[in-house]
């Protein structure tokens, strides 16, 4: 998954119970994120942003999913990303 936009930078990534998140910031408005679980359903990771205010001004995309037991490429489009703010 990517994170970009916004005028700051994300200040944190919590990954839902279960999940592992690694991350990479490759720029100030970009930062990419491995989540490693198994998806069941619901909130996989919460974003914070340093200003609520702006939180339209980001985005999530999924880049590449894969299946936990096979490893399997799957198509990402039926991962969708919601951005909700609090």
């Amino acid at each position: 998954m990517t994170i970009s936009g916004g005028p700051k930078v994300v200040d944190t990534i919590i990954p839902a119970a279960g999940f592992t998140a690694y991350l990479h910031r490759q720029s100030t408005g970009l930062i990419k994120v491995v989540l490693i679980g198994t998806v069941t359903g619901g909130s996989l990771a919460t974003v914070h942003v340093p200003d609520t205010k702006k939180a339209a001004s980001y985005s999530a995309t999924v880049v590449a999913v894969a299946n936990n037991s096979t490893f399997a490429s799957m198509v990402p489009s039926q991962f969708p990303v919601t951005l909700v703010a609090p």
